[in-house]
C-alpha cells in the first residue's frame, strides 16, 4: 500500500539541544513530589500529628499536676510546629532531593542533550546514549514556569529547561500538532 502525504501537510521535524543541570532534575523531582498522593498525605499527617501529640501530653500534664503552667511549653511547641512545619518540610524535601540528585545524576550534569521531534518518533541523544520513543508513548507535556516535562506512558519523563529554548511557543506548537496534550502548570510553585 502506498502512503502519500501532500507536501503542505507534512510534519516538519523539530530539533532542540540543551544542557541538563542539577537544578533541572531538582525542578522535576519537586514537581513530581508535589503531585504525589503519598508525599501530600505524609506532609499533611506530620503537620497535624506532632501538634496533637504535644497537646495530648500538655493535657495529661495539666490533669496530673493540676497546674496549667506546665502544659504551656508543650502547647506552644505544638502551635509552633503546626505554624512553621510547611517551611521546614519544604526545605527538608529540597535538601533530600538535592542530595539524591547529586549522588545519582552527577555524571549527567553539563552534558549536551539533543531532542528531535518527528511525526512518529521522539529521538533523544546525549554523550552516552541514544533513545527512540514512539510518539504514541508520550502521555502529555507538562509546562511549569521554568521547564517542560514530557511525560511518557511508562512513568518516565524527559526534562526540557525552557531557558535554553529559542522559542517556547514553537515547542508547544509542534507538540500540539503531534496530538500531545499540554498540561498548563505555569502557576505551580514548590510549597
Amino acid at each position: 500500500m502506498f502512503n502519500f502525504i501532500p507536501p503542505e501537510l507534512k510534519f516538519t521535524e523539530m530539533k532542540i539541544s540543551y544542557i541538563i543541570e542539577a537544578k533541572d532534575f531538582l525542578a522535576y523531582q519537586l514537581y513530581t513530589a508535589s503531585r504525589s498522593d503519598a508525599v501530600i498525605k505524609k506532609r499533611r499527617r506530620t503537620r497535624w500529628l506532632v501538634p496533637i501529640l504535644y497537646l495530648a501530653v500538655a493535657g495529661v500534664i495539666s490533669l496530673t499536676t493540676q497546674n496549667g503552667f506546665f502544659m504551656l511549653p508543650f502547647a506552644l511547641v505544638g502551635a509552633l510546629w503546626f505554624t512553621f512545619y510547611p517551611w521546614y518540610s519544604r526545605a527538608q524535601y529540597k535538601r533530600h532531593y538535592q542530595k539524591h540528585i547529586n549522588s545519582t545524576y552527577a555524571a549527567r550534569f553539563g552534558q549536551m542533550t539533543s531532542m528531535t521531534l518527528e511525526a512518529d518518533f521522539l529521538h533523544l541523544h546525549d554523550e552516552g546514549s541514544e533513545t527512540k520513543i514512539k510518539i504514541r508513548e508520550i502521555k502529555h507535556l507538562v509546562e511549569i514556569s521554568t521547564h517542560f516535562f514530557l511525560a511518557l506512558q511508562k512513568g518516565l519523563s524527559v526534562i526540557i529547561p525552557k531557558d535554553q529554548l529559542q522559542s517556547v511557543d514553537a515547542v508547544k506548537k509542534h507538540v500540539t500538532e503531534l496530538g500531545i496534550k499540554i498540561v498548563d502548570e505555569t502557576q505551580w510553585k514548590w510549597k
